[in-house]
């Protein structure tokens, strides 16, 4: 074979090769969704773009309604959080963890892929890392 054959087909390989890592990649990718600020599009116009773009997974820090009715049938995978402020709740009475996930995930359950719930956000090292224990296991562990 040619060696000028034999390069452009290594190179068409080593090309297809990358192109495929890239897609790969690219259902790996997913973005922080913040909502604090100004003039912040809406959540239909940021589903929009995670689709047109090809962002597999989002974050929500915490379960904004507009933003979960938005993603549902998107197919992305969702991360969803739990307020800081409301894990001294979840994290004391299995009653109000049930209750939380009755309001926020419940409602939605079939139209959204729930990847995880994280609880809270940056509360380990600080105030609210007592709380995560309880929060993220099941709590007839806590018991075994």
């Amino acid at each position: 074979m040619a060696p000028a054959l034999m390069i452009l087909i290594l190179s068409i390989v080593a090309s297809l090769h990358y192109h495929i890592r890239i897609a790969i990649a690219l259902s790996d990718i997913g973005v922080n969704y913040g909502m604090v600020g100004d003039n912040l599009p809406s959540p239909e116009t940021v589903v929009q773009l995670y689709k047109k773009y090809s962002i597999g997974k989002i974050r929500l820090f915490d379960p904004n309604p507009d933003a979960l009715n938005a993603l549902r049938g998107s197919g992305i995978d969702v991360t969803l959080g739990i307020r800081n402020q409301d894990l001294p709740s979840i994290a004391s009475s299995v009653d109000l963890a049930k209750a939380w996930f009755d309001a926020n995930v419940q409602p939605y359950i079939t139209d959204i892929n729930f990847q995880y719930i994280t609880a809270g956000n940056e509360v380990v090292p600080g105030d609210l890392a007592q709380y995560v224990f309880g929060s993220t296991f099941p709590w007839h562990c806590q018991n075994a």
